[in-house]
């Protein structure tokens, strides 16, 4: 149980966080590639994890439980590993006056195109923070609270046990 606890709480963080981060690094054009491959992605692995648990139902030992749960392990390691190399977002590092370090991600982000156009995007990404902060001066914590409240009623639903 405890295995299912910390499983589940490390899935839905990467579920929620993964989309959101590819689409502060992607670009315009590339961005749905991107995000609808990652989706498939963590779809295609669901449908693995229930095979694997359904494969090991008819096993008669302690491998019933060990290997769905070491295979687990697998794909958490390797993300560990490969998260170490992954920059922060541009819109999170100007969130945190970060400028400098906003810029050197967006010139790797933006090389083929040039200076102009990562600075362009760095004014669109402070231009909408600075919108966000208004906005969340005026309203609070409404809208997170909406978005928050909407992926709770997402999983009363029972959406997991249908798929």
């Amino acid at each position: 149980m405890v295995g299912r606890i910390i499983t589940g709480i490390g899935n839905g963080i990467i579920t929620s966080t993964i989309p959101v981060w590819h689409a502060e690094l992607a670009q315009a054009k590339t961005r749905g590639k991107f995000i609808t491959t990652e989706l498939s992605t963590n779809v295609g692995g669901v449908a693995v994890a229930y095979w694997v648990d359904y494969g090991f139902g008819f096993v008669d030992s302690g491998m019933q439980w060990r290997f769905p749960i070491a295979l687990q392990i697998v794909f958490a390691l390797s993300t560990i590993a490969l998260i170490t190399f992954l920059p922060e977002t541009p819109r999170w590092l100007l969130s945190h006056d970060r400028t400098e370090e906003a810029m050197e991600v967006l010139m790797r982000l933006y090389e083929h195109e040039g200076v102009e156009t990562a600075e362009r995007e760095r004014l669109e990404i402070a231009t909408a923070i600075a919108q966000e902060r208004l906005s969340q001066e005026r309203m609070g914590n409404k809208g997170t609270m909406l978005g928050v409240g909407s992926m709770i009623m997402q999983q009363l639903t029972g959406i997991n046990l249908i798929t």
